[in-house]
């Protein structure tokens, strides 16, 4: 009986770990303060996954349209600066 719950637990395990991987989700999050906008885009469905979860940060500074990379695996920049869009 032991046998079967350990095998059990293992092949759930193993389930649950094919399918996270297979998963991913498009989060978009719109952060708005009085001078700039974010938006940020995660990867398209289409695209393999990585190491890092990276997502793509934009915003509007005077103007202008901006966009940085997000580590969302580390909590930090992964770009190291803002890059001018238009």
């Amino acid at each position: 009986m032991k046998q079967f719950i350990k095998s059990a637990l293992i092949m759930l395990l193993a389930l649950v770990m094919l399918v996270s991987s297979l998963i991913i989700v498009v989060a978009e999050e719109t952060t708005a303060t009085d001078d700039e906008t974010v938006i940020t885009v995660s990867a398209d469905e289409g695209e393999a996954p990585r190491a890092y979860e990276l997502v793509w940060k934009y915003k509007y500074q005077d103007g202008h349209l901006w966009k940085r990379r997000w580590n969302a695996t580390l909590g930090g920049w992964y770009d190291p600066a803002w890059i001018l869009v238009n």
